[in-house]
């Protein structure tokens, strides 16, 4: 897997749990966004790569602030990045 695609399912992952925590289906998410379900399933999972403007209008569609989605994500970057560079200095 690319950085990339772990971008991708960090923030998919993020949007599927900020959007479960509103009570909101899919379904209701892609008709706020006007498109279609499959789409959300596509994001959601992390295999649809989005612009940064899909990325404000799915916190728009939620209600949410930005930080709300994406410093989970940010935190979970920071982690990862620790990680790799402790496994770096045992080398």
């Amino acid at each position: 897997m690319t950085k990339i695609d772990d971008l991708s399912a960090l923030l998919g992952r993020a949007i599927e749990k900020a959007r479960t925590n509103k009570g909101i289906s899919r379904y209701m998410l892609a008709k706020r966004l006007s498109t279609q379900q499959h789409r959300v399933t596509r994001i959601e999972n992390g295999v649809s790569d989005m612009r940064l403007s899909s990325v404000m209008d799915i916190i728009d569609a939620l209600d949410i602030t930005p930080g709300e989605l994406l410093d989970p994500v940010a935190e979970r970057l920071r982690e990862e990045f620790f990680q790799s560079a402790v496994m770096k200095d045992e080398r």
